[in-house]
């Protein structure tokens, strides 16, 4: 099982088949991803679901940790980077 697979069983989980499967393609289109096939990927993918706010947030938190886990970059989230000299 990818690691697609396993967070669209996490979105129809919660959300059933419908709704789950559509955010999982609407949020690859966000990404600009076709696919998630790395963990980098998969942080991207998390971070455009804590964007979203609400339970898909929760969510996201938990794929980015997993993400991390599995040793995505640990790069700082680009709204989460300060631009003060």
């Amino acid at each position: 099982m990818s690691g697609g697979d396993d967070i669209i069983q996490r979105l129809v989980h919660v959300y059933g088949p419908t709704k789950g499967e559509a955010l999982y393609r609407e949020t690859l289109e966000r990404t600009g991803l076709a696919e998630l096939r790395s963990p980098d990927d998969e942080m991207r993918f998390a971070d455009a679901l804590i964007d979203s706010g609400g339970l898909l947030e929760a969510m996201g938190r938990s794929l980015r940790v997993r993400a991390l886990l599995r040793g995505a970059s640990r790069a700082p989230r680009a709204d989460r980077i300060s631009t003060a000299p």
